[in-house]
């Protein structure tokens, strides 16, 4: 599997999460995918539809590396792979997402 260069930092005790994407312009739809599958046990990761008409939907059913709560940070610069994580991060209450002046 290829994977978004993604700084993840697992917080001390009590804590979680925190994936940061800011900056991360590129990356394919399937990396996503892979990414939001280790990350969400259930719902709707992402949608896609064709220009005729024709859809289709990922939905999370795999186990996850860890049930602890997942910040997903961002920034104006972050695009595609990045925006399926954290559009189903947020869309199915998994993690928050935080938007950083990250440089």
């Amino acid at each position: 599997m290829v994977t978004l260069p993604v700084a993840s930092r697992r917080a001390g005790k009590g804590g979680g999460v925190c994936s940061g994407f800011a900056g991360k312009s590129g990356g394919l739809l399937q990396t996503g995918i892979d990414i939001a599958h280790r990350w969400l046990n259930q719902g709707l990761i992402v949608r896609t539809v064709a220009r005729s008409g024709n859809g289709e939907q990922v939905r999370a059913s795999q186990s996850v590396l860890t049930g602890l709560p997942l910040v997903v940070l961002v920034d104006h610069r972050s695009a595609s792979s990045s925006e399926i994580l954290t559009g189903a991060s947020e869309d199915n209450r998994r993690g928050i997402v935080g938007y950083t002046h990250l440089r």
